[in-house]
């Protein structure tokens, strides 16, 4: 069975930028869910594009919507960055079948990237590290339903 989970997450901000911060990436990707338990990561943005397992969608045109997101996501978000210059922005993907997880994904500061890394099974840890969470290798925002809303590890 396989699992293919998207997510961003800053350094810490703030109460008032992180709400900021939270509505602006709101309504710019209305797609965007976030952690079941609010107080999770409460000092940081932490939100997740629809889960892009396809098993979970009803219909193929609903798991393409989905990866167009996800693409319209990766590439926005390095600019998007520049309306918070006090945070950086790691973008991490998890590939996982079997027990077994790939991981890749980005760094952004201010509209430029940090560290760009390809796919390998622990360098999540690196693009955590950019934004202050120290990992030994689980990060417990990649259990599946740890998201609320569609597409959160549940079938739609």
């Amino acid at each position: 069975m396989g699992y293919r989970q998207n997510i961003v997450v800053s350094s810490v901000l703030d109460r008032t930028r992180r709400e900021q911060a939270l509505q602006s990436a709101r309504s710019r990707w209305p797609f965007l869910r976030g952690p079941r338990l609010i107080e999770d990561y409460s000092d940081r943005l932490l939100l997740a594009l629809p889960e892009l397992t396809d098993y979970l969608f009803h219909e193929e045109a609903d798991y393409e919507l989905a990866l167009e997101q996800s693409s319209q996501f990766e590439s926005e978000l390095p600019g998007w960055s520049q309306e918070f210059p006090e945070a950086i922005f790691a973008y991490v993907e998890a590939d996982c079948f079997g027990g077994s997880c790939g991981y890749s994904g980005f760094a952004c500061h201010t509209g430029a990237i940090l560290e760009r890394v390809d796919p390998s099974d622990h360098v999540h840890v690196d693009l955590l590290r950019h934004v202050g969470i120290v990992s030994g290798g689980l990060f417990e925002p990649f259990k599946r339903v740890y998201f609320e809303g569609r597409c959160s590890g549940l079938r739609t």
